[in-house]
């Protein structure tokens, strides 16, 4: 139990919560889900900052974290010091209920919650990405109500679900290139290493941000509603402005982006596709092999592109190609499709995605896979 917010190591999931209906109406808490293998779970919640203050007072920190057992598609949490947590919130508010009940001038008698029941309920989405997760705190807590006449009478104080929902946090930029680089750091030229700047070229935006920078590349406001991330060039280096509630893998996408080659980026939406999957590939759960986000919504065609080259041709033609690790890359790998599927297989293939910004169509992506397959 400590203060201040806590911050997610590798594996775990960040989600912001929210209890059903109230998403941009209160802040959201803030978990950390760590799935270690199938019987087993890490969860830390972060209740929020609005909170610290008060909890402080009662000695108390807003960052708890507690393990988790499965049962079937569900985890729990019984913990006593769950419990203890529990008792000591709950305590300082029936003292508060009690206080207020006495005269003025007359002592407060002594308050104390009794615990009978404290569980969290934990509920991933089912599937091969991280998408939703509901947080149930299942409580009943009892204390001794004041009457207005006779002895006091034992009440509950809560005997209820408090439910929340939420989903996956989007990653930090540095965050997004560390994971990169990790996983992918041997086909990185040192010199782009050195160059990224993660943290100054991608931004996850506020509304006024976002609002200001699509002034500056005289966009109208209804774009805000249209696009998920801007680049404005107008800077040095060009940085990328994510708007708020993109699609939490946004991030994720924009920062593998510019770690990619401008040779490889030239090929046309093929770029796209490599890009997405590299990057679900780059901040996937390790401990699950689930992806961190639901990459599915976006680029969906041409990411179907670039599996097929990459099943049917692997990363070791494919990646040297895509960070720019040598020179000769990108024609070995046109090399190589070509030797297997005949001469200027890999120009068609590229005709067929698209070289430019337009998503190819559903037909010319069949196309391009079918004339690519081994």
């Amino acid at each position: 139990m400590w203060s201040g917010p806590a911050p997610a190591a590798a594996d775990e999931v960040a989600y912001l919560m929210y209890a059903p209906g109230n998403k941009g109406k209160t802040e959201p808490i803030r978990i950390l889900w760590d799935e270690l293998d199938d019987a087993n779970a890490r969860i830390t919640i972060d209740v929020g900052e609005q909170f610290e203050p008060w909890l402080k007072r009662i000695g108390l920190g807003r960052v708890v974290k507690y393990d988790a057992k499965a049962n079937k598609q569900q985890f729990f949490v019984r913990d006593p010091q769950l419990t203890s947590y529990v008792k000591t919130v709950t305590t300082a508010i029936v003292q508060g209920i009690v206080q207020a009940s006495v005269p003025p001038g007359e002592p407060a008698p002594p308050a104390e919650a009794d615990v009978k029941g404290a569980t969290l309920l934990i509920t991933p989405a089912p599937g091969p990405a991280h998408t939703m997760i509901e947080l149930i705190a299942r409580l009943h807590v009892a204390y001794l109500a004041p009457q207005k006449s006779g002895p006091p009478r034992l009440a509950d104080l809560i005997n209820s679900d408090l439910t929340f929902v939420g989903e996956p946090e989007a990653m930090a930029p540095d965050d997004v290139a560390r994971s990169i680089e990790k996983m992918f750091g041997g086909y990185i030229p040192e010199a782009k290493k050195t160059s990224v700047k993660p943290g100054v070229q991608v931004k996850l935006a506020d509304e006024a941000t976002f609002a200001a920078a699509l002034r500056r590349m005289r966009l109208s406001q209804a774009a805000n509603a249209q696009i998920d991330a801007i680049l404005d060039r107008s800077q040095s280096p060009p940085v990328v402005y994510i708007r708020p509630d993109a699609p939490p893998y946004t991030s994720a996408h924009e920062v593998t982006q510019l770690y990619q080659s401008d040779a490889f980026r030239a090929l046309g939406r093929l770029s796209r596709g490599v890009t997405h999957v590299l990057a679900d590939q780059a901040v996937a759960d390790r401990n699950t092999g689930k992806s961190r986000f639901d990459f599915s919504p976006s680029y969906a065609r041409e990411t179907s592109a670039a599996r097929a080259l990459l099943d049917g041709y692997g990363r070791e033609l494919i990646l040297p190609a895509y960070f720019g690790s040598e020179p000769t890359a990108i024609k070995a790998l046109s090399d190589a499709v070509d030797r297997r599927r005949g001469r200027g297989t890999f120009d068609r293939f590229l005709d067929l995605l698209g070289r430019g910004e337009g998503t190819p169509s559903q037909a010319r992506v069949d196309q391009a896979v079918a004339l690519i397959k081994p």
